[in-house]
């Protein structure tokens, strides 16, 4: 097996078996055990897609078809407020997020 000295670990897809097939990866280990995610410092930057042309259509679609079946763990609230990167106006949950965030873009049309 592979002992992680000669490369980074990384996230890995879906698709585990084809990872396991080409690094000759055996175990499959949480990354919790190895970072702590709650540290902001280990924090990863990712971009907001629900604001993109691109994908912000179909996750604004996704997270309302999920919220209409019940399919949301927690309702979707957040712990404390979020504020709109756009126009710094807070929100109490994720979907009250997303339909403000479906207005900008809708201006932006």
């Amino acid at each position: 097996g592979c002992n992680h000295f000669h490369h980074p670990r990384v996230p890995i897809s879906i698709d585990i078996t084809k990872h396991m097939e080409e690094t000759g990866h055996e175990t499959l280990e949480l990354v919790e055990e190895y970072v702590n995610l709650t540290e902001a410092r280990n924090s990863i930057r990712m971009k907001n897609i629900a604001f993109t042309r691109d994908h912000g259509r179909t996750v604004r679609r996704q997270f309302k078809q999920m919220a209409l079946e019940g399919d949301l763990m927690s309702g979707g609230d957040y712990d404390e407020p979020r504020k709109c990167l756009r126009c710094n106006q807070h929100f109490q949950d994720a979907l009250g997020m997303l339909l403000h965030i479906q207005k900008h873009l809708e201006q932006k049309s």
